[in-house]
């Protein structure tokens, strides 16, 4: 949900509560940073893992996911306990859980780790910008590099605020590594059955598009020459 989405809500008197959990955990086993019933939280390695008697027993027909994703670990008491490994960022705060984003969704920039979720979220708190998706690229000098997406329908009839303005509010708020180089617009972005965006299609895209600019720039010397003997 979007800062300009919460202040409504806010502004309205809507009382809003913040549930996570997955398929994996029938649905939401934690609410405003708090677990519920006999749902345990821990971070691993970053990762927040769960467990609890809401947890599935595997992936029908996936053995080999289901030993990745479901770990099974004994206490000191000797009781065992099914773990399931989110592949979600987070951390807990007083006991309070707080996901960060998707393990998968970090970059290494200038060996700054970089989240790409984190970018997001403040990108789209911009007017125009809520579709926003941020995506790494690879860089000759900081190894990779963050930048950023946004569907031209989303600003149909409004405004949009400048691209400086948000990266300087990444900037501000992530630090230099965090800062997108870029921003383009596509007409429509790819997206998944449940609405998401489709990050691999819309990486693709950007692949394709990268790869475009790449062979015009490389033609532009021969193209010249070519006009020149033809002169």
């Amino acid at each position: 949900m979007t800062l300009e989405m919460r202040r409504r809500a806010h502004a309205l008197g809507v009382r809003l509560r913040r549930s996570y959990g997955m398929t994996e955990t029938a649905g939401g086993c934690v609410y405003d940073g708090v677990e519920i019933g006999g749902t345990r939280v821990r971070i691993r390695a970053g990762e927040v893992q769960l467990a609890g008697p809401s947890l599935a027993l595997g992936y029908v027909g996936d053995p080999a996911l289901t030993a990745d994703r479901f770990v099974e670990e004994t206490g000191r008491d000797g009781a065992p306990t099914r773990w399931y490994r989110t592949g979600d960022a987070g951390e807990l705060l007083g006991g309070m859980l707080t996901v960060t984003g998707r393990l998968d969704r970090v970059l290494v920039s200038g060996g700054v780790n970089v989240s790409l979720d984190e970018i997001e979220r403040i990108a789209r708190e911009h007017e125009g910008w809520d579709t926003a998706v941020a995506v790494r690229v690879p860089d000759a000098e900081w190894g990779e590099r963050p930048g950023l997406v946004v569907e031209i329908a989303a600003s149909a009839g409004g405004t949009r605020a400048g691209f400086e303005a948000v990266r300087a509010a990444i900037r501000e708020q992530l630090g230099a590594a965090a800062a997108p180089e870029w921003s383009t617009e596509i007409d429509r972005l790819p997206r998944l059955p449940g609405g998401k965006p489709d990050l691999r299609a819309i990486d693709e895209w950007i692949g394709r598009l990268r790869a475009s600019f790449a062979e015009t720039r490389a033609a532009g010397p021969a193209v010249a020459h070519s006009q020149e003997d033809d002169a």
